[in-house]
C-alpha cells in the first residue's frame, strides 16, 4: 500500500441523515489534500439517481444509503481515486491490517454498531442497534485507537468550527473498547475502506449504467406501495421498508442536486410531501391505529405521481457528465 505523504487529516461535519459514510470518505479525502464535503460530493455524482432492490424486492435502498464499493468507486474515480473495502473473519485479521494501514500512514473507514455513538457520552449506550455508523481511524498511539467522527451527537441544524467540538467529534479508542465494538455485532464482519490514487477516472459510462439499475426499483416502489392495502398487518413493514427510502433518503439527495444546480424541482417538492405523509401514516400505526381511506388514497396518488416522476428523472440522467466538478 503506497505510503502516504501528508498533512493532517481535516474533520468533516454530519449534516445529512445517514450520510456518515460519505462524511468519512471526505475526511479520506483530506489525506491527500483534496478538500470536499458531501454537500458537493453527492451534488456532483450518480448518488441522487440511484435506487437499489434488497431481498428479492421487500426492501429498497436509496440516495446516499446505496454504497456499494461500484458505487462509492463511481464517485471517487470522479477525483481520481479508488476506494476498497477490505472484509475480515476474525478481529485479530482487523487489527493486523489495521496496523499495516496506519504504519503506511493510511488513514481508514470502519463501522461499529449505532448504540455506542456518540464515542464521547457511554451513558446512551442502552439498546442494541442494527444500525451502523461510520468512522475514520488515523493513527494508533499508546495502545488506542484516534481518529474523527463526523456526527458526534451534534445538531445537524447547526455548523460547527472544528475547534468548538473538538472533544465531541476526535476520539482515542483503546483496542480492547474497539474489539468489544466489533464483536457485539456477530453478523456483521470488521470492515476497512481505504482510498487511493486510481491510474483513470471512472468513465460517465459506468455512472448511467448504475443509474439505469434503479429503474426496476421504481417499478418495485411504485407496483407495491401503490397497491398495498395500508389496513394489512405488514402495511408499516411495506411504509419502513420501500417508501421511507424513497421518501427521505432519495429525497435529501436530490434537494442536494437540486441546490448544487440552482433549481427547484417538481420531484424534489413531491418527495417532501410524500416524506410528511409517509412519517404520518408510519406514526399512525406504530400508534395502534388504522390509516384513514381518505389518507390510504391521497398516499397512494403521491407514490404514482413521484414514481412517473422518478423515471423520468432517472432516465434524464444519462446526458448528464460527470467530470469530477468539486
Amino acid at each position: 500500500m503506497q505510503k502516504i505523504e501528508r498533512s493532517n487529516l481535516s474533520w468533516k461535519q454530519q449534516k445529512y441523515n445517514n450520510s456518515c459514510a460519505w462524511d468519512c470518505l471526505c475526511i479520506l479525502f483530506s489525506a491527500w489534500g483534496v478538500e470536499t464535503d458531501t454537500y458537493h460530493l453527492v451534488g456532483s455524482s450518480p448518488i441522487p439517481y440511484l435506487i437499489r432492490t434488497l431481498e428479492d424486492g421487500n426492501f429498497l435502498q436509496a440516495g446516499m444509503l446505496v454504497q456499494s464499493e461500484e458505487v462509492i468507486n463511481a464517485v471517487t474515480g470522479l477525483f481520481g481515486f479508488s476506494f476498497r473495502n477490505h472484509r475480515f473473519t476474525s478481529c485479530d485479521e482487523f487489527f493486523s491490517f489495521a496496523g499495516s494501514c496506519l504504519s503506511g500512514g493510511n488513514p481508514f473507514m470502519t463501522s461499529i454498531p449505532g448504540h455506542f455513538v456518540p464515542l464521547w457520552d457511554s451513558s446512551i449506550r442502552i439498546q442494541p442497534s442494527s444500525k451502523r455508523h461510520a468512522l475514520v481511524i488515523g493513527s494508533f498511539s499508546n495502545s488506542c485507537y484516534c481518529g474523527f467522527d463526523p456526527d458526534g451527537g451534534l445538531d445537524r441544524g447547526k455548523v460547527y468550527d472544528y475547534r468548538e467540538v473538538k472533544d465531541k467529534v476526535s476520539f482515542r479508542v483503546e483496542e480492547s473498547e474497539l474489539r468489544t465494538m466489533l464483536e457485539s455485532d456477530a453478523g456483521h464482519q470488521p470492515i476497512i475502506g481505504c482510498l487511493q490514487p486510481a491510474n483513470t477516472t471512472e468513465s460517465s459510462d459506468v455512472c448511467s449504467e448504475l443509474i439505469a439499475e434503479s429503474l426496476p426499483s421504481i417499478d418495485i416502489f411504485c407496483d407495491r406501495a401503490s397497491q398495498f392495502d395500508y389496513s394489512d398487518p405488514q402495511a408499516l413493514t411495506v411504509i419502513t421498508d420501500i417508501i421511507k427510502p424513497i421518501a427521505l433518503d432519495l429525497r435529501i439527495a436530490v434537494e442536494i442536486l437540486d441546490k448544487n444546480n440552482h433549481r427547484n424541482s417538481e420531484l424534489a417538492r413531491l418527495l417532501g410531501e410524500l416524506e410528511s405523509n409517509t412519517l404520518t401514516a408510519r406514526r399512525t400505526l406504530s400508534n395502534g391505529r388504522v390509516i384513514a381511506p381518505d389518507i390510504q388514497a391521497r398516499l397512494k396518488l403521491q407514490i404514482r405521481e413521484t414514481g412517473h416522476l422518478l423515471r423520468g428523472h432517472c432516465e434524464s440522467a444519462a446526458i448528464y457528465k460527470w467530470n469530477g466538478n468539486r
